[in-house]
């Protein structure tokens, strides 16, 4: 457990450096909301493409289905719980209920599973976390937004699935096809275009290399979020039960939910890292975009992240 605790604490380390670069007055909203949109626009995508091209061939991608598919469930699981809940603590439908309503839905599911999967199995793994991500993106831009937001869920609203990480990630899977593809047909490419073969070793190294600067930025980005969060006018009694739904119950249903299917014990572990996450350091900027309440969504991001620090080594350990 003390080894998975040094790990997660190095996490934080990072996400403390963001904390004080706030305080101190070097990284101001404007240069968070510019380094928020250079993370998602460039960095995170660079990531998935990278991860999912060289790590996965078109058989791994049908072995493990199962990853994106036990994510979505687990996001419509934290949708029903929200639900419930919101209703028996809030009398009315209001910005902070819908806002508590999310937040039960999406945990931190790219970002700190990342950073902790790198540490612990190595690289090879955040390809797991990756495809995994499908599943979490299609429930977030589809019921979760509609969560938040307070409106229906409509066929028009698909629309919001097209960005830069959804569009990295079809593109990555659609690599792998084309390399099974020319694979199934015996072509050896590196052998009749050799200087193309280089050219695009050479740029899948590049994305590597930009990709690798997800990590320590979206830590860098979450301390500063930290650091800017007012929580004096809180709920703390709502505050407290939400954090307890998000660290404690929901993940301990699925978890209990998961040991009864029989997955190998690898990709089980993926799974459970995605499961024990606090709520999504994205969900600010949501909450802004879509009408929630963002200072709630701020308080939970901080709440649920510190005590992650204890919650997520001792799940680990748990499930070791």
């Amino acid at each position: 457990m003390f080894v998975i605790f040094l790990r997660t604490l190095a996490i934080f380390i990072m996400m403390l450096a963001g904390y004080i670069f706030r305080r101190r007055g070097m990284i101001d909203d404007d240069f968070n909301r510019k380094l928020s949109q250079l993370l998602l626009q460039v960095f995170y995508p660079a990531l998935i493409l990278s991860s999912i091209s060289s790590n996965y061939a078109l058989k791994d991608l049908l072995e493990n289905w199962i990853l994106p598919t036990a994510i979505f469930a687990y996001f419509a699981w934290g949708w029903i719980a929200g639900y419930g809940s919101s209703r028996l603590l809030f009398n009315k439908d209001t910005r902070t209920s819908r806002c508590f309503h999310f937040q039960c839905v999406s945990n931190n599911y790219s970002f700190l599973p990342i950073m902790l999967v790198m540490s612990l199995y190595g690289e090879k793994a955040i390809a797991s976390v990756v495809f995994a991500s499908l599943g979490a993106e299609l429930f977030v831009w589809t019921m979760g937004i509609q969560a938040l937001s307070g409106q229906r869920f409509t066929l028009q609203g698909l629309k919001n699935l097209v960005t830069m990480p959804m569009i990295s990630l079809v593109s990555a899977i659609a690599i792998v096809l084309i390399k099974a593809f020319i694979s199934y047909k015996g072509v050896n490419l590196s052998e009749s275009t050799p200087k193309v073969m280089e050219t695009i070793k050479m740029l899948h190294e590049v994305c590597r290399t930009i990709g690798l600067a997800t990590v320590p930025v979206s830590a860098i980005i979450c301390g500063s979020r930290m650091a800017a969060m007012k929580v004096a006018r809180l709920d703390f009694k709502i505050l407290s039960i939400l954090t307890a739904l998000r660290l404690a119950v929901i993940p301990a249903v699925a978890i209990l939910a998961l040991k009864f299917i029989p997955i190998a014990i690898e990709i089980k572990r993926i799974i459970w890292i995605i499961m024990i996450q606090p709520v999504s350091m994205s969900s600010v900027s949501l909450a802004e975009c879509y009408d929630g309440d963002a200072e709630f969504a701020s308080a939970t991001v901080l709440s649920t992240h510190l005590l992650g620090l204890a919650s997520i080594p001792l799940w680990l350990s748990m499930l070791q």
